[in-house]
């Protein structure tokens, strides 16, 4: 037993108590702190089984049953020594495959290789370690090198421009007071037109303000939401109109209408981008939106829609395969 304790530099006195002073070298602590996760995992079993013992012979007749062999620790202990010990300790790879260290959801931190399919089996389903058993492990492995200096590929935020285009659109209805609007049906009306804005309207943005064809014409909620004045003021009129004269989408030749302009816009059709989504700098179209809804972009979206599409390498936006052109 003392030069088992030697080899894995745990002390003798140590065996049973756990106070255990962790080898320098990062193979050595995981074989160490591997071995511990199985004494505790086979503490544990055992005590399991002496309950299910003592539950089976107080409802067995004549109080047999079928119990397997008490469990040897110390005789574990030399087994898992001799397993560990095999491999070479200057390889952390090789190391840290023997390393499992049992976790609440059913997952380990180290690949699996030290428990039989059973045993381990038996720990997922059987047993729950507790923060107070996991967190000294755990400490213990965000010491290491390796982790601490860790580096990783990606290392920004990744970049969906469908939901900044939602985040934009419900924080902009939330300034105009319209966010329980925003999706409230097509026959939904503006909140300038439905409420007293007298106090609200001086508190917006210039370029969010409502126009006069927003105050008088009835619309949906969702044009609000544009930060371009000319934009919404060309849309609101346009829906105005009979929907046989609206402009054709060149996907199927049918309307226009306020369904395909969210569709368009929300398949990749606008991005937005800046910390204020009021600002009409932050806001980009892309040339598969402009092909279809040119006639209602003014030249100040197009300029500032080049300007980042310059900036990403992307060419001018084209007239080339816009409808009605």
């Amino acid at each position: 037993m003392d030069h088992e304790a030697e080899e894995l530099g745990i002390p003798a006195h140590a065996q049973r108590a756990d106070e255990v002073v962790l080898p320098t070298t990062a193979a050595e602590r995981k074989r160490v702190l591997n071995i511990l996760a199985q004494r505790r995992y086979r503490r544990r079993r055992r005590d399991r089984q002496a309950a299910l013992e003592l539950l089976i012979s107080k409802k067995t007749p004549h109080g047999t049953n079928s119990a397997q062999p008490a469990y040897d620790e110390d005789e574990s202990l030399a087994t898992e020594s001799s397993h560990t010990s095999n491999s070479p300790s200057s390889d952390d790879t090789a190391a840290s495959s023997e390393l499992a260290v049992p976790y609440t959801n059913g997952s380990t931190w180290f690949p699996d290789a030290t428990y039989p399919n059973d045993d381990m089996t038996a720990l997922l389903t059987d047993f729950s370690w507790t923060n107070d058993e996991i967190a000294p492990a755990l400490n213990d492995f965000l010491q290491y090198d390796d982790v601490q200096n860790a580096t990783f590929a990606d290392d920004f935020s990744i970049a969906v421009p469908e939901l900044d285009l939602l985040r934009a659109a419900y924080q902009i209805a939330g300034r105009i007071e319209s966010s329980h609007l925003l999706f409230a049906g097509l026959q939904a009306q503006s909140v300038f037109l439905t409420a007293d804005c007298s106090s609200l309207i001086p508190r917006l943005p210039k370029n969010l303000r409502p126009t006069t064809a927003q105050l008088t014409i009835p619309h949906h909620p969702l044009i609000d939401v544009l930060p371009w004045p000319a934009v919404r003021t060309r849309l609101v009129r346009m829906y105005s109109m009979p929907s046989e004269l609206w402009p054709r989408h060149p996907s199927d030749g049918s309307e226009s209408s306020l369904v395909r302009l969210v569709y368009d816009m929300e398949d990749g059709g606008v991005r937005v981008t800046g910390g204020d989504p009021s600002d009409e700098d932050g806001w980009e179209v892309e040339q598969r939106f402009f092909d279809v809804w040119w006639w209602a972009l003014d030249q100040s979206v197009i300029s500032i829609s080049d300007r980042k599409r310059a900036l990403r390498g992307l060419p001018k936006l084209s007239c080339q395969n816009s409808a009605g052109f």
